[in-house]
């Protein structure tokens, strides 16, 4: 075992001390290998036999400093578990003591105090000590070869793990990509076949998990879980081996938050049964994997509600307080999680009992909670959480002024260190205090959430990787909003509103186009002639917020109809009906009807008798799920379109507009990707015709066709182009938006990611995207959805023309072609493509097929009299009384996003 460990051999010594050493060995693996506490004292009984016997003092040195660096190393782990300074005390004296006694040990010796600065440091909560390890530990790697790969890992790894304690316990400046890269060397430098690699793989692991809790980067957290999954066979020390269940348990726990994918938290609560049973009974492992069992009962009850685990949660966690230590650095967090389970209990039976207890565990729990704790934002938050319930129950004016207290210091406190936890905060403190009417309040809860938001945001910017936030954060920006409208603030409500939907908008997808709209001065440049609209919903009702660049005013519109399980429901009924649209047509037609009656009562009925007079264009700033939705086929009674009145475009934040937007007539070049093939999508026959109808946009077109339209060709052609039409199958992934993808030849995607990482100075000013599904909505769909267009726009794009849903070939390419003409007036794209559905939705086909004939196609499509005369053939055998655009399940697909 003591090779195992790295440990040097012993040195030889006179036989009467080796006759008490030779049973140390299994001592030592006994502790090590089944953390037998008996083992260890036996061990440290030993050593201090050995340390004692007449003939120690004149024994060589080197065995000396051997016995006390051994003696040293057990009272060290006695005292860890048992919590006793006073034997690691005893401890540094040893190996102070055999410093003075030895040169073949020395760098073994600096390390074991090292080892020892960081163990007390766990022991007396002590940020100094932590300190203390890091700079001798730092001095032993100065001192040992490079190439060293016995005793260099180990130092590595307690390096390792002194940053990560630091940082969790307040210290800044601490770096946490130091502490991943010491750890995997360590990880690396270790030979292969060494038992100890399993330790370290889990250290790795938990500091991968501190970087995650920080930056929120998703590929921290899948390489912790990997490398606990990555080793199958049974790891040779029990402590290593029980923890890592235990933060196998947590990562999966903190997946599920993030995803919601109820196979983590049972495999969560897999993980701590294991940690629990592997653990012996009242040793600190066994403590502490029975509390993180705790927590996962209480997940899974909060999932389903099933009160048996919140039974079995309240049972364990009483076991673990009772049997904490009160000095332990771990009292605090035991009776918080107490706490919680007893405020659960309150819920589920209202018994005012649980609720009081729970206050004063809480009460006491931050009572001994060290101010730089990275829970303390935590803690207030559970306090305040219980004192509202109280407050809500028996209505004590002093219980309302304490939970106002304790969720400002939340919100304050989790700022720099815990900002998902001012984020909660913020949400619980700003629904609270809307649910009182009390505005000003709220609306102060809530300005912490967009502080996190705007704070995180700047550190994306800073770091390779990205960050993903808590869905919590996606919901603040209509809420604070709300409330600032409610409290007559609307200019600072459309502020918000800008900054931090881009702050979310560059979260998902990075922003390449220029800075973010700061001032309001900005925002009425950005919109030039146009009107603007921002719409949110919120679980108190919606808002929309006019802005008027001519008159420089904000004109608030109160949506009361527009909450935010209206909204939801109607994406989900779009999505369901469009998914099973080939097999039950009526269902979908039935499904938009239904949707754009809403959106004219509940939306924009309002909005347009709130508008100036003489609004021409009016560009919608939809948030949340209202982006999945087709407000601009809101329709009124009697069949009367909000188009029919006034211009409708969108874009995903006033920074995506240019105050000079205007038509463009000709482009000097067009990129042109027609039917690329061969792939697995269904071909598209007309799309030829869109074709022509884009290369008469442009003096100089470049065409990509068939098996010519590959990935690289395309994103190689994509800069030197301002105009590109992409003809070809693409989707768009609410859930991820950098994987929405347009289909290549070969079946290869060309990413929105592509497109982002892209190294160009110029960006497309017009993409043109006919065939593709832009906004995918539904189950899995995040609060705040960035779909194909808005992320085109985040990646630097000036306008995007797509469909939202599939159409046919023939109406997509009718739509494009009378588009395109228009655009060669001089239309700005969003009025060119109202027109055209203005104009389109009356018309029949005999109606389409006087417009198509081969000597007048030009006059609305633009087309020669060859290329007209294909289509004009098609439309001429349909049923010449149809109106193939009546319904907005065809016209409406279309939608303009951007300046």
């Amino acid at each position: 075992m003591a090779g195992q460990l790295g440990w040097l051999a012993m040195p030889a010594g006179p036989a009467s001390l080796t006759v008490l050493i030779d049973g140390t060995e299994d001592l030592l693996a006994a502790w090590w290998r089944e953390l037998d506490r008996a083992a260890l004292e036996k061990l440290i009984g030993v050593w201090r036999a050995v340390l004692d016997h007449p003939e120690f003092a004149g024994a060589d040195p080197e065995f000396r400093a051997a016995c006390r660096d051994r003696a040293a190393l057990a009272l060290c782990w006695h005292a860890s578990e048992i919590g006793d300074l006073e034997e690691i005390e005893v401890a540094r004296r040893h190996l102070e003591l055999a410093l003075g006694e030895t040169g073949r040990l020395g760098a073994d010796l600096r390390y074991h105090l090292g080892l020892l600065f960081y163990n007390r440091a766990v022991v007396r909560g002590s940020e100094q000590d932590a300190q203390a390890a890091v700079t001798r530990l730092r001095g032993v790697l100065v001192d040992l070869p490079f190439d060293e790969d016995r005793l260099r890992p180990r130092c590595m790894d307690v390096l390792s793990r002194s940053l990560v304690w630091l940082h969790g316990h307040g210290s800044e400046n601490v770096d946490l990509d130091e502490a991943v890269d010491l750890a995997r060397d360590a990880l690396v430098d270790l030979a292969s076949a060494s038992p100890y690699r399993d330790a370290v793989r889990v250290m790795l692991a938990s500091a991968l998990r501190a970087r995650y809790r920080t930056s929120g980067r998703p590929a921290d957290m899948a390489e912790a879980i990997g490398l606990l999954e990555a080793t199958s066979a049974p790891r040779v020390f029990l402590g290593a081996r029980s923890y890592g269940h235990s933060l196998h348990g947590m990562l999966l726990r903190e997946r599920y938050a993030r995803t919601g994918d109820e196979t983590d938290l049972h495999r969560s609560l897999e993980s701590h049964e294991r940690a629990v049973a592997e653990a012996p009974e009242g040793c600190r492992s066994w403590l502490l994997a029975l509390n993180n069992q705790a927590n996962a009962f209480q997940a899974v009850y909060s999932l389903r509600g099933d009160v048996a685990y919140l039974r079995r949660a309240l049972t364990v966690l009483r076991i673990v307080v009772e049997a904490t230590d009160p000095a332990d650095r771990s009292y605090a967090a035991r009776l918080n999680n107490l706490g919680n389970s007893l405020s659960s209990a309150y819920e589920e039976t209202k018994d005012r009992a649980y609720l009081d207890q729970s206050i004063d565990l809480y009460a006491k729990a931050l009572e001994i909670t060290s101010p730089t704790d990275a829970e303390l934002s935590s803690r207030h938050l559970d306090l305040a959480r219980s004192l509202t319930a109280r407050h809500a129950a028996r209505g004590r004016r002093k219980d309302y002024k304490d939970a106002v207290r304790h969720l400002r210091i939340a919100c304050l406190t989790g700022l720099d260190r815990s900002p998902e936890r001012t984020l909660d905060a913020s949400s619980v403190w700003g629904a609270w205090a809307s649910s009182r009417r009390a505005w000003k309040e709220a609306v102060e809860a809530y300005s912490f959430g967009v502080q996190v938001i705007e704070a995180l945001s700047a550190r994306q910017r800073n770091r390779p990787g990205g960050e993903t936030w808590p869905r919590t954060a996606q919901a603040v920006p209509a809420r604070a909003a709300y409330a600032l409208v409610q409290a007559g603030r609307v200019e600072d409500a459309v502020l918000v509103q800008e900054r931090a939907r881009a702050a979310l908008l560059d979260e998902e997808v990075p922003h390449r186009a220029g800075t973010p709209v700061l001032d309001l001065d900005a925002i009425y440049r950005a919109a030039g002639d146009r009107v603007l609209v921002y719409l949110g919903a919120t679980e108190a009702g919606g808002f929309a917020l006019i802005v008027d660049p001519a008159a420089r005013k904000v004109r608030p519109v109160e949506l009361p109809a527009v909450t935010g399980d209206a909204v939801r429901v109607r994406a989900d009924l779009l999505a369901n009906a469009y998914r099973a649209k080939d097999g039950d047509a009526a269902t979908w037609l039935g499904a938009v009807d239904a949707v754009a009656r809403w959106a004219h009562d509940a939306v924009l009925d309002r909005v347009v008798r709130r508008l100036p007079r003489d609004t021409g264009h009016c560009v919608l700033i939809p948030s949340g799920r209202l982006a999945l939705l087709p407000l601009h086929a809101a329709r009124g009674p009697g069949g009367r379109l909000v188009l029919d009145e006034v211009v409708l475009g969108y874009a995903p934040a006033a920074r995506a507009l240019r105050p000079d937007a205007a038509g463009t007539r000709v482009f000097a070049g067009a990129l042109v990707v027609d039917d690329p093939q061969p792939v697995s999508a269904p071909p598209l026959p007309w799309s030829s015709t869109e074709r022509v109808a884009a290369a008469r946009m442009a003096e100089r077109t470049t065409l990509l066709t068939g098996s010519d339209a590959m990935r690289t060709r395309v994103l190689g052609e994509l800069a030197s182009h301002g105009l590109v039409h992409l003809s070809c199958r693409g989707l768009g992934r609410g859930d991820a938006p950098l994987d929405s993808a347009l289909l290549m030849a070969y079946d290869e995607p060309l990413t929105l990611r592509d497109l982002v990482e892209l190294d160009v100075p110029a960006r497309p000013r017009l993409i043109v995207l006919p065939a593709c599904e832009s906004f995918p909505g539904g189950d899995g769909a995040p609060e705040e959805v960035v779909g194909l267009p808005a992320g085109l726009l985040q990646a630097g794009c000036q306008g995007v023309l797509a469909s939202q849903w599939a159409v046919s070939s023939l109406t997509s390419a009718l739509v494009v072609a009378a588009f395109y003409k228009r655009c060669a007036t001089g239309s700005h794209p969003a009025a060119a493509l109202c027109g055209v559905q203005r104009e389109f939705r009356g018309l029949t086909n005999a109606d389409l097929a006087a417009a198509l004939k081969p000597d007048r196609a030009h006059v609305t499509f633009g087309l020669s009299p060859a290329d007209a005369r294909p289509l004009w053939r098609a439309v001429r055998r349909r049923d010449p009384q149809a109106m193939p655009f009546a319904h907005a399940t065809e016209w409406a697909a279309f939608a303009y996003t951007g300046g």
